[in-house]
């Protein structure tokens, strides 16, 4: 079927300082075409476009109305997705609401409800009994629904686990990170309908451990060869979520060796590199490394020993702390020694 729209032009309705309305008729008649004939279910969709214009012909808004119908003796099938969380952080669950429903006066036969998965979260559990498939590009879970009687509705959820970037093999240039966008479709058809019904939602991974940290060595001033360093690493959380499996990690400076035993927390040392596991840090949390290396004693007066630290946790990559340097100075004095 087609639309023949009768469209009514006033002129001089508008001025500078007032704009009238005047009363609008608009008439039309649905005419026969030469159409494929409507189906049971199919839309049919009538817009109406009113254009206005100033006195002087210039153009000066348009104004629209729709109105749908669909013929009877068909089943409707809707999706409807509930919001979940946004932003959500890595590591955590993701939790997507399906509702459907049969809008329809004909029962939708062999429903089938399907959602699409990102590669970006992995499949945790599904209710009512849906079937994951796995696929390279993150699965899908499947209900088969059966028989939708009209004014028939339901709602599944599918509970997921956000990724972290050590889930992906060492460089992959589709690993997750912080703004990531997780993408997620769910599609309704039935064997009695052509088409399918989708909807979709999407959610943004942000950074739900921000990790900091802060080198200093002391003394200030130049050390002779054979005296002491103690270097510090301040490190704290200032995300909203709990920092797990933190590792500090100091590769010493060519010239230098850990003093055993200085250090304020347990570590180890092995091919000149410290290593520290530090306990979970809550958000807001912090805490500090203190450890004391000593220069060798036939070390180049005049060298500059440069080092940094790092830091790293269950779903933050290596963070590099700031560059400290010690200028080895000239002996005529006891090697100092810094105490904890």
């Amino acid at each position: 079927m087609s639309d023949r729209i009768c469209s009514i032009t006033r002129k001089g309705l508008f001025s500078r300082a007032a704009v009238w309305l005047s009363a609008l008729f608009l008439f039309w008649q649905i005419l026969p075409s030469a159409a494929a004939p409507a189906v049971p279910g199919q839309e049919i969709k009538n817009t109406v476009v009113v254009t206005c214009n100033t006195a002087a012909g210039v153009f000066a808004g348009k104004i629209t109305a729709s109105a749908s119908v669909f013929l009877a003796g068909a089943p409707i099938l809707q999706i409807t997705r509930l919001a979940g969380s946004s932003p959500v952080y890595m590591g955590e669950e993701l939790l997507y609401t399906i509702e459907y429903r049969n809008a329809g006066d004909a029962t939708a036969i062999n429903a089938v409800l399907t959602d699409q998965l990102s590669d970006f979260v992995t499949f945790q559990s599904a209710s009512d009994n849906g079937t994951f498939i796995a696929t390279r590009a993150g699965g899908s879970v499947r209900w088969d629904l059966g028989d939708l009687a009209p004014g028939q509705s339901g709602l599944v959820t599918v509970s997921t686990k956000v990724r972290r970037p050590e889930d992906y093999p060492p460089g992959a240039p589709d690993a997750i990170g912080s703004g990531s966008v997780i993408p997620n479709t769910a599609t309704l058809k039935a064997n009695n309908l052509t088409g399918e019904e989708k909807a979709s939602i999407s959610a943004v991974v942000a950074a739900g451990v921000i990790l900091e940290l802060n080198k200093t060595a002391q003394p200030a001033t130049a050390v002779p060869p054979g005296g002491q360093i103690q270097y510090t690493l301040h490190y704290r959380n200032i995300g909203p979520l709990t920092a797990t499996g933190i590792e500090l990690s100091d590769i010493l400076p060519a010239g230098t060796h850990y003093v055993p035993g200085s250090a304020s927390l347990p570590v180890s040392f092995s091919a000149g590199k410290l290593v520290c596991t530090v306990p979970d840090l809550p958000p807001g949390g912090s805490g500090e490394l203190r450890f004391r290396v000593t220069i060798d004693a036939d070390a180049a007066i005049g060298q500059n020993l440069v080092n940094q630290a790092g830091i790293c946790a269950a779903t933050v990559p290596l963070l590099v702390s700031n560059t400290v340097q010690t200028l080895i100075g000239r002996g005529g004095r006891r090697p100092e020694r810094v105490c904890l």
